[in-house]
Protein backbone atom coordinates (compact mmCIF):
# COMPACT_ATOMS: atom_id res chain seq x y z
CA UNK A 1 0.00 0.00 0.00
CA UNK A 2 1.84 3.38 -1.22
CA UNK A 3 1.15 6.31 1.38
CA UNK A 4 2.47 9.39 2.40
CA UNK A 5 2.52 10.56 6.31
CA UNK A 6 1.13 13.89 6.42
CA UNK A 7 0.19 17.23 9.15
CA UNK A 8 -3.86 17.55 7.98
CA UNK A 9 -6.01 20.45 8.25
CA UNK A 10 -9.70 19.94 7.75
CA UNK A 11 -10.79 21.08 4.95
CA UNK A 12 -13.56 23.65 6.49
CA UNK A 13 -10.10 24.70 7.42
CA UNK A 14 -7.37 26.60 5.48
CA UNK A 15 -4.24 25.09 4.48
CA UNK A 16 -4.16 21.25 4.27
CA UNK A 17 -0.83 20.07 4.30
CA UNK A 18 1.73 21.56 6.82
CA UNK A 19 4.76 19.07 6.53
CA UNK A 20 5.54 15.84 4.48
CA UNK A 21 7.60 13.14 5.14
CA UNK A 22 7.38 9.47 3.23
CA UNK A 23 8.01 6.48 5.18
CA UNK A 24 9.64 2.89 4.05
CA UNK A 25 6.81 1.16 2.49
CA UNK A 26 6.61 -2.88 4.11
CA UNK A 27 3.26 -4.24 2.72
CA UNK A 28 1.26 -3.85 -0.46
CA UNK A 29 -2.73 -4.78 -0.74
CA UNK A 30 -4.60 -4.16 -4.10
CA UNK A 31 -8.08 -4.54 -1.87
CA UNK A 32 -6.37 -1.68 0.56
CA UNK A 33 -6.85 -3.82 3.76
CA UNK A 34 -5.18 -1.82 6.85
CA UNK A 35 -2.23 -3.25 8.57
CA UNK A 36 -0.38 -1.56 11.90
CA UNK A 37 3.12 -2.69 10.23
CA UNK A 38 2.72 -0.39 7.38
CA UNK A 39 2.98 3.01 9.34
CA UNK A 40 6.26 4.02 11.36
CA UNK A 41 6.94 2.26 14.86
CA UNK A 42 6.55 5.44 16.87
CA UNK A 43 2.58 5.82 15.66
CA UNK A 44 2.20 1.78 15.84
CA UNK A 45 0.59 2.62 19.93
CA UNK A 46 -1.89 5.46 18.82
CA UNK A 47 -5.66 4.65 17.20
CA UNK A 48 -5.80 5.15 14.23
CA UNK A 49 -9.06 6.54 11.97
CA UNK A 50 -10.53 6.95 8.68
CA UNK A 51 -11.28 10.28 8.06
CA UNK A 52 -12.42 10.61 4.09
CA UNK A 53 -11.97 9.83 0.21
CA UNK A 54 -10.27 11.64 -2.30
CA UNK A 55 -12.71 10.83 -5.05
CA UNK A 56 -16.21 9.67 -5.16
CA UNK A 57 -17.82 6.56 -4.60
CA UNK A 58 -18.00 4.60 -7.70
CA UNK A 59 -15.55 7.17 -10.04
CA UNK A 60 -12.68 5.93 -11.60
CA UNK A 61 -8.78 6.27 -10.03
CA UNK A 62 -5.64 6.27 -11.79
CA UNK A 63 -2.32 4.13 -10.18
CA UNK A 64 -0.56 6.50 -8.29
CA UNK A 65 -3.80 8.67 -7.13
CA UNK A 66 -4.53 9.75 -3.52
CA UNK A 67 -7.68 7.39 -2.61
CA UNK A 68 -7.99 8.48 0.84
CA UNK A 69 -7.17 10.02 4.01
CA UNK A 70 -6.93 8.54 7.58
CA UNK A 71 -6.06 10.04 10.95
CA UNK A 72 -3.31 8.58 13.01
CA UNK A 73 -3.96 9.74 17.22
CA UNK A 74 -6.36 12.61 18.48
CA UNK A 75 -7.02 15.95 16.60
CA UNK A 76 -4.52 18.28 17.56
CA UNK A 77 -7.21 21.15 17.45
CA UNK A 78 -8.29 23.79 15.29
CA UNK A 79 -9.31 21.60 12.73
CA UNK A 80 -5.39 19.92 11.99
CA UNK A 81 -4.51 16.01 12.34
CA UNK A 82 -1.83 14.00 11.93
CA UNK A 83 -2.45 11.41 9.24
CA UNK A 84 -1.62 9.55 6.04
CA UNK A 85 -2.24 10.16 2.30
CA UNK A 86 -2.81 6.47 1.18
CA UNK A 87 -2.08 6.39 -2.85
CA UNK A 88 -3.58 3.68 -5.43
CA UNK A 89 -1.76 0.67 -6.19
CA UNK A 90 -3.76 -0.27 -9.61
CA UNK A 91 -6.16 1.54 -11.20
CA UNK A 92 -10.11 1.08 -11.52
CA UNK A 93 -13.36 2.11 -10.46
CA UNK A 94 -13.05 3.09 -6.41
CA UNK A 95 -15.97 1.27 -4.17
CA UNK A 96 -16.24 3.03 -0.80
CA UNK A 97 -16.23 1.19 2.56
CA UNK A 98 -15.93 3.29 5.48
CA UNK A 99 -17.30 6.25 7.07
CA UNK A 100 -15.47 9.26 8.54
CA UNK A 101 -13.82 8.47 12.50
CA UNK A 102 -14.42 4.94 11.81
CA UNK A 103 -11.83 3.00 13.97
CA UNK A 104 -9.16 0.98 12.10
CA UNK A 105 -8.04 -2.24 13.42
CA UNK A 106 -5.93 -4.90 11.11
CA UNK A 107 -7.33 -6.13 8.12
CA UNK A 108 -10.53 -3.46 7.97
CA UNK A 109 -10.83 -2.37 4.13
CA UNK A 110 -10.08 0.87 3.27
CA UNK A 111 -11.61 0.72 0.03
CA UNK A 112 -11.83 -1.50 -3.22
CA UNK A 113 -10.69 -1.43 -6.79
CA UNK A 114 -12.86 -2.96 -8.79
CA UNK A 115 -12.75 -3.72 -12.73
CA UNK A 116 -15.06 -1.88 -15.11
CA UNK A 117 -18.19 -3.53 -14.95
CA UNK A 118 -18.21 -5.18 -11.94
CA UNK A 119 -18.89 -2.65 -9.04
CA UNK A 120 -22.80 -1.88 -9.31
CA UNK A 121 -22.61 1.77 -8.09
CA UNK A 122 -19.67 2.35 -10.64
CA UNK A 123 -20.41 5.89 -12.30
CA UNK A 124 -19.97 5.32 -15.93
CA UNK A 125 -21.34 7.31 -18.77
CA UNK A 126 -23.11 4.05 -19.95
CA UNK A 127 -25.19 3.26 -17.13
CA UNK A 128 -28.73 4.60 -16.95
CA UNK A 129 -27.57 7.72 -14.93
CA UNK A 130 -24.21 9.38 -14.19
CA UNK A 131 -23.26 11.78 -12.07
CA UNK A 132 -20.98 14.61 -12.53
CA UNK A 133 -18.55 16.17 -9.94
CA UNK A 134 -16.76 18.65 -9.86
CA UNK A 135 -12.92 18.16 -10.21
CA UNK A 136 -10.73 21.50 -10.08
CA UNK A 137 -8.48 21.51 -7.65
CA UNK A 138 -7.97 25.30 -7.75
CA UNK A 139 -11.02 27.23 -5.85
CA UNK A 140 -13.17 28.35 -8.36
CA UNK A 141 -16.46 30.34 -8.13
CA UNK A 142 -20.02 29.08 -9.40
CA UNK A 143 -21.31 31.32 -12.26
CA UNK A 144 -24.19 30.46 -13.75
CA UNK A 145 -26.44 27.31 -14.91
CA UNK A 146 -26.42 26.90 -18.69
CA UNK A 147 -29.51 24.54 -18.82
CA UNK A 148 -33.04 24.19 -17.28
CA UNK A 149 -33.28 21.16 -14.75
CA UNK A 150 -35.23 18.79 -16.06
CA UNK A 151 -34.33 19.84 -19.88
CA UNK A 152 -32.92 17.08 -22.63
CA UNK A 153 -29.69 17.77 -23.06
CA UNK A 154 -27.18 16.57 -26.03
CA UNK A 155 -23.53 15.06 -25.36
CA UNK A 156 -21.09 18.22 -25.28
CA UNK A 157 -23.80 20.68 -24.70
CA UNK A 158 -22.87 23.62 -22.56
CA UNK A 159 -23.77 22.73 -18.85
CA UNK A 160 -22.58 25.10 -16.57
CA UNK A 161 -19.82 28.20 -15.78
CA UNK A 162 -17.50 28.64 -13.63
CA UNK A 163 -13.89 30.92 -13.35
CA UNK A 164 -11.48 31.29 -11.09
CA UNK A 165 -12.16 32.27 -7.57
CA UNK A 166 -13.72 35.47 -6.76
CA UNK A 167 -12.10 35.89 -3.42
CA UNK A 168 -8.67 35.13 -4.92
CA UNK A 169 -8.75 37.66 -7.88
CA UNK A 170 -9.97 40.08 -5.17
CA UNK A 171 -6.71 40.04 -3.04
CA UNK A 172 -4.21 39.59 -6.10
CA UNK A 173 -6.22 43.42 -7.38
CA UNK A 174 -5.57 44.33 -3.66
CA UNK A 175 -1.90 43.99 -4.38
CA UNK A 176 -1.85 45.35 -7.16
CA UNK A 177 -1.26 42.19 -9.78
CA UNK A 178 -3.26 41.93 -12.89
CA UNK A 179 -5.91 39.66 -13.25
CA UNK A 180 -7.04 38.04 -16.04
CA UNK A 181 -10.84 37.02 -16.27
CA UNK A 182 -10.58 32.80 -16.44
CA UNK A 183 -14.22 31.72 -17.12
CA UNK A 184 -14.38 27.71 -18.32
CA UNK A 185 -17.73 26.27 -19.93
CA UNK A 186 -18.33 22.30 -18.30
CA UNK A 187 -19.71 20.37 -21.08
CA UNK A 188 -22.20 17.28 -21.00
CA UNK A 189 -20.65 13.95 -20.66
CA UNK A 190 -23.59 12.38 -22.34
CA UNK A 191 -27.35 12.67 -23.57
CA UNK A 192 -30.32 12.60 -21.41
CA UNK A 193 -32.32 14.45 -19.15
CA UNK A 194 -30.92 16.31 -16.55
CA UNK A 195 -31.29 17.00 -12.82
CA UNK A 196 -29.43 19.90 -11.41
CA UNK A 197 -27.86 19.57 -8.00
CA UNK A 198 -25.34 22.27 -6.93
CA UNK A 199 -27.20 24.44 -5.39
CA UNK A 200 -25.83 27.74 -6.09
CA UNK A 201 -23.17 29.41 -4.08
CA UNK A 202 -19.56 31.74 -3.87
CA UNK A 203 -17.64 29.12 -4.26
CA UNK A 204 -17.71 25.12 -5.61
CA UNK A 205 -16.18 22.28 -3.37
CA UNK A 206 -14.09 19.76 -4.92
CA UNK A 207 -16.08 16.41 -5.55
CA UNK A 208 -19.18 18.63 -5.15
CA UNK A 209 -21.76 16.38 -6.97
CA UNK A 210 -22.86 18.99 -9.79
CA UNK A 211 -25.45 17.21 -11.52
CA UNK A 212 -26.94 13.92 -12.64
CA UNK A 213 -27.79 13.04 -16.02
CA UNK A 214 -30.44 10.11 -16.72
CA UNK A 215 -32.49 7.94 -19.85
CA UNK A 216 -35.50 9.80 -18.53
CA UNK A 217 -36.78 12.33 -15.78
CA UNK A 218 -39.00 10.04 -13.72
CA UNK A 219 -35.92 9.93 -10.58
CA UNK A 220 -35.62 13.70 -10.39
CA UNK A 221 -39.36 14.08 -10.80
CA UNK A 222 -40.29 11.85 -7.90
CA UNK A 223 -37.06 13.17 -5.82
CA UNK A 224 -38.40 17.14 -5.87
CA UNK A 225 -41.44 17.18 -6.32
CA UNK A 226 -43.07 15.54 -3.36
CA UNK A 227 -46.93 15.54 -2.70
CA UNK A 228 -47.38 14.83 0.91
CA UNK A 229 -51.51 14.91 1.92
CA UNK A 230 -52.88 15.43 5.30
CA UNK A 231 -55.92 13.28 5.70
CA UNK A 232 -58.32 13.99 8.82
CA UNK A 233 -61.04 11.90 9.92
CA UNK A 234 -64.24 13.90 11.64
CA UNK A 235 -65.61 11.35 13.57
CA UNK A 236 -68.22 13.59 14.41
CA UNK A 237 -69.54 14.39 10.84
CA UNK A 238 -68.26 10.71 10.17
CA UNK A 239 -66.55 12.65 6.43
CA UNK A 240 -62.80 12.41 5.82
CA UNK A 241 -61.29 15.63 4.62
CA UNK A 242 -58.02 15.51 2.47
CA UNK A 243 -55.76 18.82 2.38
CA UNK A 244 -51.58 18.44 2.29
CA UNK A 245 -48.56 19.58 4.05
CA UNK A 246 -46.50 19.51 1.56
CA UNK A 247 -47.30 20.32 -2.91
CA UNK A 248 -44.33 19.44 -5.06
CA UNK A 249 -41.80 20.05 -2.93
CA UNK A 250 -39.14 18.28 -1.14
CA UNK A 251 -37.94 20.74 1.64
CA UNK A 252 -40.19 23.50 2.46
CA UNK A 253 -43.89 22.62 3.61
CA UNK A 254 -46.50 24.26 0.81
CA UNK A 255 -50.47 23.85 0.93
CA UNK A 256 -50.30 23.81 -3.61
CA UNK A 257 -48.89 24.92 -6.64
CA UNK A 258 -46.69 28.44 -6.19
CA UNK A 259 -46.92 30.80 -9.60
CA UNK A 260 -45.84 34.38 -10.54
CA UNK A 261 -47.72 37.05 -13.14
CA UNK A 262 -46.30 37.73 -15.99
CA UNK A 263 -44.26 41.35 -14.14
CA UNK A 264 -43.21 39.12 -10.94
CA UNK A 265 -45.59 40.92 -8.75
CA UNK A 266 -48.68 39.00 -8.11
CA UNK A 267 -48.01 35.21 -6.28
CA UNK A 268 -50.81 32.95 -6.87
CA UNK A 269 -51.17 29.66 -5.24
CA UNK A 270 -54.01 27.08 -5.74
CA UNK A 271 -54.56 23.34 -4.75
CA UNK A 272 -56.63 20.47 -4.60
CA UNK A 273 -58.70 19.24 -1.93
CA UNK A 274 -61.40 16.95 -0.95
CA UNK A 275 -64.08 18.78 1.65
CA UNK A 276 -67.47 18.23 2.58
CA UNK A 277 -67.72 15.29 0.44
CA UNK A 278 -66.13 17.78 -2.47
CA UNK A 279 -63.79 17.76 -4.80
CA UNK A 280 -62.54 21.77 -4.29
CA UNK A 281 -60.16 23.95 -5.70
CA UNK A 282 -58.55 26.47 -3.59
CA UNK A 283 -56.56 29.37 -4.28
CA UNK A 284 -54.61 31.33 -1.92
CA UNK A 285 -53.90 35.62 -2.85
CA UNK A 286 -51.29 37.49 -0.69
CA UNK A 287 -53.25 40.19 0.34
CA UNK A 288 -50.86 42.63 0.20
CA UNK A 289 -50.46 42.01 -3.80
CA UNK A 290 -54.32 41.36 -4.51
CA UNK A 291 -57.36 41.27 -2.75
CA UNK A 292 -59.92 39.45 -5.53
CA UNK A 293 -63.74 39.90 -4.31
CA UNK A 294 -67.09 38.31 -4.80
CA UNK A 295 -67.68 38.28 -8.92
CA UNK A 296 -63.76 37.95 -9.81
CA UNK A 297 -62.61 35.11 -12.31
CA UNK A 298 -60.15 32.82 -12.58
CA UNK A 299 -59.20 31.11 -15.48
CA UNK A 300 -56.63 28.07 -16.69
CA UNK A 301 -55.81 27.68 -19.90
CA UNK A 302 -54.38 24.76 -21.63
CA UNK A 303 -52.28 23.81 -24.80
CA UNK A 304 -55.00 22.21 -26.57
CA UNK A 305 -57.38 25.07 -26.20
CA UNK A 306 -59.52 24.31 -23.50
CA UNK A 307 -60.12 26.68 -20.50
CA UNK A 308 -61.92 26.38 -17.18
CA UNK A 309 -63.11 29.38 -15.78
CA UNK A 310 -63.80 29.97 -11.79
CA UNK A 311 -66.41 32.11 -10.43
CA UNK A 312 -65.30 33.33 -6.88
CA UNK A 313 -68.88 33.11 -6.06
CA UNK A 314 -68.35 34.40 -2.48
CA UNK A 315 -65.82 36.80 -0.66
CA UNK A 316 -62.37 34.62 0.08
CA UNK A 317 -61.71 34.19 3.59
CA UNK A 318 -59.03 35.85 5.57
CA UNK A 319 -56.27 33.69 6.92
CA UNK A 320 -53.69 35.78 8.73
CA UNK A 321 -52.55 37.47 5.47
CA UNK A 322 -53.49 35.34 2.87
CA UNK A 323 -57.21 35.35 1.12
CA UNK A 324 -58.69 32.13 0.56
CA UNK A 325 -61.28 30.79 -1.81
CA UNK A 326 -62.61 27.61 -2.20
CA UNK A 327 -65.41 26.38 -5.00
CA UNK A 328 -66.19 23.05 -6.48
CA UNK A 329 -64.11 21.65 -9.44
CA UNK A 330 -66.13 18.65 -11.17
CA UNK A 331 -64.14 14.96 -12.37
CA UNK A 332 -63.66 16.21 -15.68
CA UNK A 333 -61.96 19.39 -15.10
CA UNK A 334 -59.96 17.63 -12.93
CA UNK A 335 -59.21 15.39 -16.00
CA UNK A 336 -57.82 18.43 -17.81
CA UNK A 337 -55.41 19.60 -15.02
CA UNK A 338 -54.13 16.14 -14.75
CA UNK A 339 -53.95 15.27 -18.77
CA UNK A 340 -53.21 18.40 -20.27
CA UNK A 341 -50.24 20.67 -20.40
CA UNK A 342 -51.05 23.83 -18.54
CA UNK A 343 -50.05 27.17 -20.69
CA UNK A 344 -51.29 29.93 -18.73
CA UNK A 345 -54.06 31.75 -15.79
CA UNK A 346 -55.65 34.90 -15.80
CA UNK A 347 -57.19 36.59 -12.65
CA UNK A 348 -59.80 38.61 -13.70
CA UNK A 349 -60.80 41.55 -11.16
CA UNK A 350 -64.73 42.94 -12.30
CA UNK A 351 -64.88 45.46 -10.60
CA UNK A 352 -61.43 47.00 -10.89
CA UNK A 353 -61.13 46.30 -14.47
CA UNK A 354 -58.28 44.76 -14.61
CA UNK A 355 -56.72 41.36 -15.88
CA UNK A 356 -53.45 39.54 -14.27
CA UNK A 357 -51.58 36.76 -16.39
CA UNK A 358 -49.23 34.58 -15.33
CA UNK A 359 -48.20 30.68 -14.68
CA UNK A 360 -45.43 30.68 -16.49
CA UNK A 361 -42.63 31.30 -13.96
CA UNK A 362 -42.08 30.56 -10.43
CA UNK A 363 -39.70 30.92 -7.24
CA UNK A 364 -35.81 29.82 -8.43
CA UNK A 365 -35.71 27.19 -6.10
CA UNK A 366 -39.18 25.71 -6.04
CA UNK A 367 -39.95 24.81 -10.24
CA UNK A 368 -38.14 28.27 -12.14
CA UNK A 369 -39.26 27.21 -15.95
CA UNK A 370 -42.88 25.87 -17.63
CA UNK A 371 -41.70 22.71 -18.49
CA UNK A 372 -41.57 21.90 -14.74
CA UNK A 373 -44.58 24.21 -13.83
CA UNK A 374 -46.57 21.99 -16.55
CA UNK A 375 -44.83 18.74 -14.74
CA UNK A 376 -45.74 19.03 -11.29
CA UNK A 377 -49.55 20.33 -12.17
CA UNK A 378 -49.96 16.98 -14.13
CA UNK A 379 -48.27 14.83 -11.05
CA UNK A 380 -50.39 16.55 -8.32
CA UNK A 381 -53.48 16.32 -9.83
CA UNK A 382 -52.93 12.65 -11.08
CA UNK A 383 -51.99 12.11 -7.13
CA UNK A 384 -55.40 13.62 -5.83
CA UNK A 385 -57.39 12.07 -8.21
CA UNK A 386 -55.87 8.85 -6.87
CA UNK A 387 -55.94 9.82 -3.27
CA UNK A 388 -59.57 10.36 -3.57
CA UNK A 389 -60.44 7.20 -5.06
CA UNK A 390 -58.13 5.31 -2.38
CA UNK A 391 -59.34 7.16 -0.04
CA UNK A 392 -62.93 7.10 -0.11
CA UNK A 393 -63.49 3.51 -0.99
Amino acid sequence: MNFLNKFFKSEEKTDERVTETEPKKTTESELGEFNLLDYPEKDREKSFYFYEYNKPDGEWINKGEPICKIRIGESTGFGKFYGASIKATKSGVLEWTLNRDELLKNDKLLFKIHKTGVYKNENSIENFEFKSYFTESKLSSFNKWLVADGSLVKENQDVYQFSDSLIGKAQLVRLGAKVNDNTTIHKSEKSGYIDLYFKKALHIPNKELMYVIRKDDNDRINRKFINEPNIIIDEFSNSTIIKWNKVSSRLANSKGIKTKSDDLSTDFIFSFNYIDNNDQIVFYFDSKQIKPKQFDKVSFLFENGEQIVFELTTNPISVKKTLEYRGIITQSELELFSKSNFKKWKISLVSAKREILGGETSDENLYPNKNNIQIVIKKFANEYIELVKKTMK
